[in-house]
């Protein structure tokens, strides 16, 4: 493990004897993924082959819905009522499922229905290669901390979207978090000088909350010339 995610202070709650690493306890093989898939980056106009809008915030987690508890659906719905020019992009698992999310997110205010207004986009899943490349067309990830992503908080950052997730108790709530501070930040040039982006994880979900919306107020607008520029990722 490390440091974030089992604190060594919590060290007697565990039954196994702790092995800390000195980084981050979540591994993943980024050079791996590299060879095995062809990661050409995604180009800012590809938004469109998604349907997604190009001039809008798109809050995006393309995760299992089984993941999302309801204070962490709370506080997403609440970031996109503050939000107006925000859209809420999802994975669509299950029709079953999409019309669910669609009753919860008209519960909770947000008007699904308006085309015009474009609030909430679902896509369909698709394979790991594509899966990590069209991570980076959001602009931010929201991680669903009761269950924290592991795999998918590495990839997004890889792809280069940043996380935003909330530092709960347990282990699996802190994967994330242990993501995102040993991830290395704009000054990380070598391993002795990583800053990480340990900003991203804040201690409550209103803090979260907020944190999200003054993300997306203070999002730069794209460029109109959307086919020529490449997203920064992959480097």
């Amino acid at each position: 493990g490390d440091a974030i995610t089992s604190p060594p202070d919590l060290a007697a709650l565990f039954p196994e004897r702790q092995v800390y690493l000195p980084f981050g306890g979540t591994t993943n093989d980024y050079w791996r993924l590299r060879r095995e898939h062809d990661l050409v980056p995604m180009r800012m106009g590809d938004r469109e082959d998604y349907g997604l809008p190009d001039y809008r915030v798109v809050l995006q987690n393309l995760g299992l819905y089984s993941r999302i508890d309801p204070l962490t659906w709370r506080s997403w719905t609440n970031a996109l009522n503050r939000l107006p020019n925000a859209t809420m992009w999802m994975i669509r698992a299950t029709s079953e499922g999409e019309d669910n999310l669609r009753r919860g997110f008209i519960s909770s205010g947000i008007d699904v229905d308006n085309q015009e207004r474009d609030r909430v986009r679902f896509s369909d899943p698709v394979g790991r290669e594509e899966h990590v490349r069209r991570s980076a067309l959001g602009d931010i990830h929201l991680d669903t901390p009761m269950h924290s992503g592991h795999t998918m908080s590495i990839e997004t950052l890889w792809s280069g979207t940043p996380v935003a997730t909330v530092s709960l108790a347990s282990s699996t709530s802190r994967m994330a978090t242990g993501v995102l501070h040993a991830a290395q930040g704009p000054s990380g040039r070598t391993m002795d000088d990583v800053t990480g982006l340990g900003e991203m994880a804040s201690l409550t979900r209103k803090e979260h909350e907020d944190m999200v919306v003054e993300l997306g107020i203070k999002m730069p607008k794209r460029p109109r010339v959307m086919k020529r520029k490449k997203v920064e990722m992959f480097n």
